[in-house]
C-alpha cells in the first residue's frame, strides 16, 4: 500500500468496516423476521432460490475484484515515481475496467437470456422473472469493482463503509416496503420473491452512486489528484 498512509489510518479504516459489516449483518437480520412473516414460508424460500446467484457477484464485487484492483492499484504507488503514479493508475483503472465490462456483459447476456433455461434447471420455471431482474446487478459490477478497489488502494475505507451501510439500509427498505404493497395487492409470492431481487439491485446501485459521487468530488472522474 502507498506509504502516504500511516498505520492509523488503516486501524481507522478497518473499524470503520468492521462496524460497517456488524451494521450490515444486524439489518439483514432483522428483515428476514418480516419479510418472512409476509410472504410465509414458500415466499421466502422462493426468495432464497435465486438469491445466492444473484449475491455471488456482490462477493465479487466487493470482496473478489475490488481486492485485486486495490492490490494492483497499491503496487503501482509503491513501484513508481510520485509523477508517474497517477498517470499510470488512471491507465490501470481504465483497462481493468474495459476487461471487468466485457465480463458483466457476458454474465448479463448469460443469465438474461439463459434465464428459462436456469430456472428450469432449478425445477421452477416461475423463477425466470427473477433470475433476469437480479441479472441487472452485474451490469454495475465493473464500475462498482474500480470505485472500492481505487479507495481501498488509498487506505480510503470511510466512503465503502458508508456505501455498505446505505446499500443495505436501502435494499431492506425496498424489500419489506415492496413486498408489503404486493402482498396487500397481488398477494402473488412470486412477484414478492421479485420485488425483494429488486431491492438487492436497487441497493447495490445506490450504494454505487454514493461511491461515484464522493470518487468524483475527491479525485475527478478517472483522474487521480494529489490528496
Amino acid at each position: 500500500m502507498s506509504e502516504r498512509f500511516g498505520m492509523k489510518s488503516y486501524m481507522k479504516g478497518a473499524a470503520l468496516l468492521t462496524i460497517a459489516a456488524l451494521i450490515v449483518k444486524v439489518l439483514s437480520a432483522i428483515y428476514r423476521v418480516p419479510f418472512q412473516n409476509l410472504v410465509g414460508d414458500e415466499g421466502f424460500y422462493i426468495y432464497q432460490q435465486v438469491y445466492p446467484i444473484i449475491s455471488i457477484f456482490v462477493v465479487w464485487t466487493s470482496s473478489g475484484f475490488a481486492v485485486a484492483i486495490s492490490k494492483m492499484l497499491a503496487d503501482n504507488d509503491c513501484n513508481l515515481d510520485p509523477l508517474e503514479r497517477n498517470q499510470k493508475r488512471s491507465s490501470i483503472m481504465r483497462i481493468v475496467f474495459r476487461y471487468l465490462t466485457m465480463l458483466s456483459l457476458l454474465f448479463f447476456v448469460v443469465l438474461f437470456s439463459g434465464a428459462e433455461i436456469i430456472a428450469q434447471l432449478m425445477g421452477d420455471t416461475q423463477l425466470a422473472p427473477l433470475i433476469r431482474t437480479g441479472s441487472f446487478i452485474v451490469l454495475v459490477m465493473p464500475a462498482h469493482a474500480i470505485l472500492k478497489g481505487s479507495f481501498q488502494s488509498r487506505g480510503i475505507m470511510e466512503p465503502i463503509a458508508y456505501a455498505q451501510v446505505l446499500e443495505q439500509a436501502v435494499r431492506v427498505f425496498v424489500i419489506l416496503a415492496g413486498t408489503f404493497i404486493i402482498m396487500k395487492t397481488t398477494e402473488s409470492l412470486y412477484s414478492a420473491g421479485q420485488m425483494a431481487i429488486i431491492g438487492t439491485v436497487i441497493g447495490e446501485i445506490v450504494g454505487f452512486v454514493l461511491l461515484a459521487l464522493i470518487f468524483k468530488k475527491r479525485f475527478g472522474l478517472l483522474k487521480d489528484k494529489k490528496q
